[in-house]
This record gives structure tokens, C-alpha cells and sequence, in this order.
């Protein structure tokens, strides 16, 4: 008996999650920031954001903050236009987030990702560093412009539908094990200040798909 009572309640409770997170009827893709001001990280906290909480097709911007720099996603997949990261000192934690355009970074200091992204999107970094602690799943390409990315995951840089290209100044740093394997990596220049594009300071580090460009 207490689980047929229970069920119907479940059953509502679903209905009514998934009616929250549904698109509003005639809202526009909108532009929504991250503040951080409330008492906890998690994305479902409308204090944390301005205007409102994000909805599907809508660009999250996170910018510099003094409040909660550990955002948690816990309002789902999305799937969302871009993600658009301008402040240093965040680790993005919980649920997958996709993305239909890019992940951007030009943070000036450390960003770190431990929560997959994914969709058919792919990551860019202009500035700073930013590690990539967990398997990520989008199918766009990885782009890397400036600053450093370091994977930390054998699975950090996506499918290997698009490849990775490492350009300018940019960096790839891959973490002590980390294994690429078929990911397609095409590098050029001299890294930052000289000190490599394509670096494993810590060893044991291999990839099967590697094209020097001029």
C-alpha cells in the first residue's frame, strides 16, 4: 500500500519538473548572467542569475564574481546557445550542459571543468588556463587560441568527430597518464612564451593523431 500511494505523487512530481524546465511559451532565447549571490552554486537557484534562470536555447555568461564561484548544474541538459566564460576561478560541477554553439573561455587566471559538456558544440580558449578534469561529450571542436588547456581525462577533448587545433600562443598541457588516443591534434607555434604547444610535464602521456602545422 505505501507504494501505490507513493507512486501517483512521484508521477506528479515529474509532470510538474519537467513543466519547469519546458521553454516558455513566446520567450525569446535570451542572454542570462551568472551573479553567484545565492546561499549555494546550484544553477536552480534563482539568485544566482540575471534576469532570470536559463532556459533551453539561451547563452550563460560567467562572469567576474565575488559569491559562489562552484556552479552546479542540476536544472539539466539544456541544450543552450553558448556558454560564455569571462571570470577566473571557477570549477563547473554536476550535470551535463550542452551546447549548440561554443564553450568559451578568455578568463584571465585558472577555470577548471568537471562536469561533461555536451551537444554538438565545441570548447574555444582565448586566455588563462582551463583544466578539464572529466570526460567530456560534445562533438565540436576544441579550439585553443591562447592560454592553456590542460586535460586531465583521457576523454577531455570530446568525440573525435572535429579535432583539436592548438594556434597562436595557446597551449595544450596533457595530465600525468592522459591517453588522447584517436582525438585528431593539429598544433602550431611555440605555446606561451616559448615554452611549447603541446607539452606533458609529467609524463606518461600519449596521443595517436598528431599533425605539426607550419
Amino acid at each position: 500500500m505505501p507504494r501505490r500511494l507513493l507512486l501517483p505523487f512521484v508521477a506528479a512530481l515529474l509532470v510538474v519538473t519537467a513543466l519547469a524546465r519546458a521553454p516558455e511559451a513566446g520567450r525569446a532565447a535570451a542572454t542570462v548572467t551568472w551573479t553567484g549571490a545565492g546561499t549555494n552554486g546550484l544553477w536552480s537557484n534563482p539568485a544566482n542569475w540575471s534576469p532570470s534562470l536559463p532556459s533551453p536555447g539561451d547563452t550563460l555568461v560567467f562572469p567576474p564574481v565575488t559569491g559562489q564561484l562552484s556552479p552546479s548544474n542540476d536544472l539539466g541538459t539544456g541544450p543552450y546557445a553558448a556558454i560564455q566564460v569571462t571570470g577566473a576561478g571557477y570549477t563547473f560541477l554536476g550535470g551535463q550542459a550542452d551546447v549548440t554553439g561554443q564553450l568559451s573561455v578568455s578568463a584571465p587566471g585558472t577555470v577548471q571543468l568537471a562536469a561533461p559538456i555536451g551537444g554538438p558544440g565545441g570548447i574555444q580558449l582565448t586566455a588563462g588556463t582551463l583544466r578539464i578534469t572529466a570526460a567530456q561529450l560534445f562533438a565540436g571542436a576544441v579550439q585553443v587560441a591562447g592560454g592553456t588547456l590542460i586535460a586531465e581525462h583521457g576523454a577531455a577533448l570530446g568525440t573525435a568527430a572535429a579535432g583539436t587545433s592548438v594556434t597562436g600562443g595557446g597551449a595544450l598541457r596533457l595530465g600525468f597518464g592522459v591517453d588522447l588516443g584517436p582525438e585528431p591534434v593539429t598544433i602550431a607555434g611555440t605555446g606561451p612564451s616559448g615554452a611549447g604547444a603541446l607539452q606533458a610535464p609529467w609524463g606518461a602521456a600519449a596521443l595517436d593523431d598528431l599533425t605539426l602545422a607550419a
